[in-house]
């Protein structure tokens, strides 16, 4: 678990400094559908997204695949609070 939280901060901490260099413009619009697991390939899609300063994270959708749609609405929900994006919009798909 200390490795991910490791590669988390490092990959946080590289969208920010990205995110000085980068002058105004239109951001791209996105919506995230995955099958969300804990802190892995979708989860940390969506973290970059949301850090990265030309992309607005619209929503996040979760359908079944790597695990049952309610484990990965949960695990979506608890990255979406960890980097204080709550604001965006996550839901859950058909199962």
């Amino acid at each position: 678990m200390l490795h991910k939280l490791f590669y988390f901060s490092a990959l946080c901490a590289t969208m920010l400094l990205a995110s000085h260099s980068v002058s105004a413009q239109a951001k791209e619009k996105v919506i995230i559908d995955s099958d969300m697991v804990e802190i892995f390939d979708d989860g940390i899609a969506m973290m970059m997204l949301h850090l990265a300063p030309n992309i607005e994270l619209l929503g996040v959708t979760v359908v079944n695949g790597n695990s049952y749609v309610s484990d990965g609405t949960a695990w979506g929900l608890r990255q979406l609070e960890a980097i204080k994006a709550t604001h965006i919009p996550l839901a859950m798909g058909v199962t």
